[in-house]
């Protein structure tokens, strides 16, 4: 599908959510006997208005921003004492003439809608209150649980209700805080294998059930999940809504839609030409045999937005993907043919061949592999490709060296790898010495020197207390601005202020990114001896033992006193990187996104720390 009319059903869907918003925006639901939703009535179903602020809080729509601060408000308001919801709007007439009590399917729909358009909502009181719903709720200990928060009063059908549905989206609410239940999983697993992936009760058809899952259906059952849809798309009649479910549903599987193209295609025409219109999506009740359903033009417009904006991405993505893959390519073949011209050992090259695929394998090899094309092309240059498949092997085999290296300063070093560092080691300084500029190569060695000086501070002071500087964080890996700076020299781009904004991008990005690493290994870090600016912080102020089992005493101390002052040094740390990245480009690029996307985590780790200390004073520790 084009882009243009995939934009045009996004642009369809927003302007569905707009034209129906209120003040409030609080959005009503539609009830009809009919599924053609031909009569209706309005209903103030809070529900439909919890799942229609989780599925547009990811969009980057300037238009829906009220819209999403407005809903946030609404659920706010909601909330009961122990933080549970309801399915209808407080104190609305629905809510008198057709009471519900509270359930889990919309407590934690609203829980993750709020998690989802901002997480500092979600408070660690909050959390506290949650765990005693779910252990209220549970049939086992960690599920799967129960749908009505009810007293022994009410009929046994009502106490005894088990469903998949709700339980999917107590699964999602939980994945989303990085908590995985297996027993829910294995619930997922039998209705998975059954192709009973319905909740009769509660949902019109199996497709919202569907989705649900795909949102937290572990890997084991992914597969067999994805065989269900693909033959439910085979042989069902769907409608608009349906539709958008099913293959949202493959998205958040990671399935190729390519096979659906025309279908997706249709479907995009018929939310640009007809709009969004209420399709039965809940059972609202039952009376004198006529079964009542709800639906909702925002609700479809929600779920169709979601779908084609993620839809939008993943296309984006796969063909910038594309041409990064030829680059790769292109680079692992040149490194490879190096290594073997260079050495005649059939062992050795399958060593380091081995070592190159692992890789392939694992986050960093954008930053290892296409660090070079990329800064080329946010600077707007175009350099020779033989250029930059040369710089980016001399990339790439700096890193390898390096990260050998490492493994020897950290007392975990092979020693059947040092032959592979020394050679990587060597080619990277042949190449990286035959650009023929002087000031680059005052830098290159500047660069060299400094990285192994810090190493030798940093070995040297393991058995000591003194503070390492966080900004040394980052000279242990400067060398990933060592082919950045190439390129700036090779295309004629190397004014004073230019070299001095790409040093000091990569100083404080690298930094910022390195203290992040030492954050997250604190303590695995305090076990092995290993001294950075995190650990040995932390040893200015514990005068403890340092043991397997650490003390509530010193995570405590980590989290009260540490913590906050790592976190705004990183967030320091990538406000200037950003500002650096901006004097070379203010537009969108790869460097700038690897900064924002750092800051994000240090946002999370900032949120996750004020939820625990509200956790750890709810339980009066």
């Amino acid at each position: 599908m084009n882009t243009d009319l995939c934009t045009k059903a996004i642009d369809a869907c927003i302007s569905t959510i707009l034209n129906y918003s209120t003040i409030e925006s609080v959005f009503k639901a539609k009830s009809c006997s009919s599924k053609l939703f031909k009569k209706t009535v309005q209903r103030d179903c809070a529900f439909f208005n919890y799942l229609i602020l989780e599925l547009i809080s990811t969009s980057d729509s300037a238009q829906l921003l009220s819209v999403k601060k407005g809903l946030s408000a609404f659920i706010l308001e909601q909330q009961n004492a122990s933080c549970s919801f309801n399915f209808w709007s407080k104190n609305s007439k629905d809510s008198k003439k057709y009471p519900y009590p509270d359930d889990l399917d919309d407590t934690f729909c609203a829980l993750s809608a709020l998690q989802r358009y901002d997480s500092n909502l979600i408070s660690g009181e909050t959390l506290k209150k949650v765990l005693d719903l779910l252990i209220a709720q549970e049939v086992d200990e960690g599920g799967p649980y129960k749908t009505w928060l009810i007293t022994e009063n009410w009929p046994e059908i009502w106490q005894d209700d088990i469903d998949v549905a709700v339980n999917a989206n107590v699964a999602y609410f939980l994945k989303l805080n990085d908590v995985n239940l297996p027993k829910i999983d294995r619930l997922f697993e039998q209705k998975i294998e059954k192709k009973q992936l319905l909740s009769p009760l509660y949902y019109y058809s199996e497709w919202p059930v569907i989705y649900f899952v795909s949102r937290s259906c572990g890997s084991k059952m992914k597969d067999k999940l994805i065989n269900l849809i693909r033959e439910r798309l085979a042989k069902d009649k769907l409608d608009p809504l349906q539709s958008a479910l099913a293959y949202n549903s493959l998205l958040n599987l990671n399935y190729d839609l390519k096979e659906y193209s025309r279908k997706i295609t249709a479907l995009a025409k018929t939310f640009v030409s007809l709009g969004c219109k209420p399709y039965p999506f809940v059972i609202e009740r039952v009376r004198n045999k006529k079964v009542y359903y709800l639906g909702s033009n925002v609700l479809t417009a929600a779920f169709a937005l979601n779908f084609f904006q993620k839809f939008l991405e993943k296309q984006n993505l796969l063909e910038k993907a594309s041409i990064d893959q030829k680059i790769k390519v292109s680079v692992h073949s040149a490194a490879l043919d190096r290594f073997k011209k260079t050495v005649k050992n059939s062992g050795l090259n399958q060593e380091f061949e081995n070592f190159l695929n692992k890789i392939t394998q694992t986050k960093l090899e954008k930053l290892t592999t296409l660090t070079p094309y990329h800064f080329q092309k946010m600077l707007g240059k175009t350099l020779s490709h033989k250029f930059i498949v040369n710089i980016s092997v001399a990339h790439l085999y700096g890193w390898i060296a390096y990260t050998i290296y490492d493994d020897f300063l950290d007392n975990e070093g092979k020693p059947e790898m040092l032959s592979i560092a020394n050679i990587c080691h060597r080619i990277f300084f042949q190449i990286f010495s035959s650009v023929d500029d002087k000031n680059f190569q005052e830098l290159f060695l500047k660069i060299l020197n400094k990285a192994d000086v810090i190493n030798f501070e940093e070995v040297t002071s393991r058995n000591k207390k003194a503070i390492i500087e966080v900004e040394n964080c980052a000279f242990k890996s400067m060398g990933h601005a060592i082919a950045p700076l190439a390129i700036l020299f090779e295309s004629q781009a190397a004014t004073k202020k230019n070299v001095q904004h790409t040093l000091n991008y990569f100083q404080n990005y690298l930094a910022a990114r390195q203290l992040c690493d030492d954050m997250h290994d604190w303590e695995e870090d305090l076990l092995k001896n290993e001294r950075n600016f995190v650990t040995n912080s932390f040893l200015s102020i514990y005068k403890g033992k340092i043991t397997k089992e650490m003390t509530l005493e010193a995570r405590k101390i980590y989290w009260v006193e540490l913590m906050p002052t790592l976190i705004n040094q990183g967030k320091k740390m990538l406000f200037e990187a950003k500002k650096n990245i901006y004097q070379l480009n203010s537009d969108k690029n790869e460097f700038l996104d690897n900064a924002l996307e750092l800051e994000k985590v240090y946002l999370e780790a900032e949120g996750q720390r004020a939820k625990t200390l509200e956790y750890l004073k709810a339980i009066n520790l």
